[in-house]
């Protein structure tokens, strides 16, 4: 193949050119530091605040309330720490699902090695989690409960609004304070982000998934979603995250976050129509193909099947060898482990675990490449056929 077919967004998506245009500037010609007084700086910190401000706008928060860091990762650390350092609870809990992000997981572990309890919520087949199960895992020692508003492997959505409800509802009647943090890393090409409409208290986006830049996360918190740094150094972004603001980077990303929010509806319209099209056609050829998580309630890009009986691994490296990029799983959980954590989490099925392949389309994915990816996925099972 002369041009390769890239279908692995959820794991990296190029940068826009409008977004590279408004940060080419401040890597060479204004690239004073923000935290300087003179007019080189004065200039990166009006430039940083306005980004603020807009990206505000869209998140209906206030612009104190962002707080730009070096990725979704360090954003979910940012919120789950911080916030668990506020809390004046003797013996905090905190509730998470089965299906999350390992920047979430992992920090749940360091939280167990620190004495503080964590309660793993199951999810259903369909990967949502059940609100009569999160209402029943509640107690007086909870100060947190974080979830992603979509997975990052199944692409399977949340319904946020119902599950922070619930939260709030348990809040209220025992008169105790629990925080609600949603990792929207994946959300902002295909999903509103308006924090009053979610409800939740803190989000955390990644630029680097909706055309900006790597390397730029947001954690927007609610006015009285108090949080403590969890690096030590300058004061800066309002004393929570030390170190030289990134300004290139967080007016890119900001730029893409703005971006993302217009042409919202006509791009999940026209990017659902060609990945209907792409399990139909995986369907035709696999007909034990199983689709990962709910059809409807999951992001407009996402296709997740398991393929039972077939080495997906393989299948993978046979695709990117000739021209298509797919993956098994989330590219931080891909190293050094069998099987997609998501998927045994929820069918309790080691085969279909063990052999999912993930298919993210962008938005300018055509069914053009749909069929390339299908045909080459079809040759690499007749030669395993062949083979066996």
């Amino acid at each position: 193949m002369n041009t390769r077919v890239y279908l692995d967004y959820a794991a990296a998506t190029p940068v826009a050119p409008e977004v590279m245009v408004v940060m080419l500037p401040y890597f060479s010609e204004l690239f004073g530091n923000a935290g300087a007084v003179h007019a080189e700086g004065r200039a990166a910190r009006e430039a940083i605040d306005e980004a603020r401000t807009q990206l505000a706008r869209i998140l209906t928060v206030r612009p104190e309330g962002i707080t730009f860091t070096s990725g979704g990762t360090e954003a979910n650390n940012l919120a789950i720490f911080g916030t668990l350092a506020t809390s004046t609870v003797a013996q905090p809990e905190v509730i998470t699902t089965e299906v999350e992000h390992p920047s979430v997981l992992e920090a749940m572990h360091e939280l167990e090695k620190r004495g503080v309890k964590v309660t793993y919520l199951p999810v259903q087949e369909s990967g949502l989690v059940d609100k009569k199960v999160l209402a029943a895992a509640l107690t007086l020692n909870t100060v947190l409960v974080t979830f992603a508003y979509a997975n990052s492997e199944t692409g399977v959505v949340q319904d946020v609004r119902a599950l922070v409800r619930t939260v709030q509802e348990f809040a209220r009647a025992h008169a105790v304070s629990i925080r609600t943090h949603i990792d929207a890393s994946q959300a902002p090409l295909w999903l509103p982000l308006g924090m009053d409409a979610l409800g939740a208290d803190m989000m955390t986006l990644d630029a680097g998934k909706c055309y900006g830049p790597k390397g730029l996360g947001v954690l927007a918190r609610k006015h009285g979603a108090p949080i403590v740094s969890q690096t030590y150094g300058g004061q800066q972004e309002a004393g929570l995250r030390a170190g030289t603001e990134n300004t290139p980077l967080i007016l890119g990303g900001a730029a893409a976050f703005v971006r993302a929010e217009k042409g919202r509806e006509e791009r999940v319209e026209r990017t659902r129509a060609v990945r209907d099209y792409l399990l139909e056609r995986l369907q035709e050829i696999f007909p034990n193909a199983v689709l990962n998580g709910a059809k409807e309630d999951r992001l407009a890009n996402n296709v997740n099947i398991s393929l039972p009986g077939m080495d997906t691994e393989y299948a993978v490296m046979y695709l990117d060898a000739h021209g298509i990029a797919v993956s098994t799983r989330s590219a931080c959980g891909a190293l050094g482990k069998t099987g997609s954590h998501v998927i045994r989490a929820m069918t309790h099925d080691e085969e279909r675990a063990t052999a999912t392949l993930r298919v993210t389309l962008g938005e300018v994915t055509t069914r053009d490449d749909v069929d390339a990816c299908v045909t080459t996925l079809q040759k690499w099972h007749d030669l395993m056929q062949r083979v066996v």
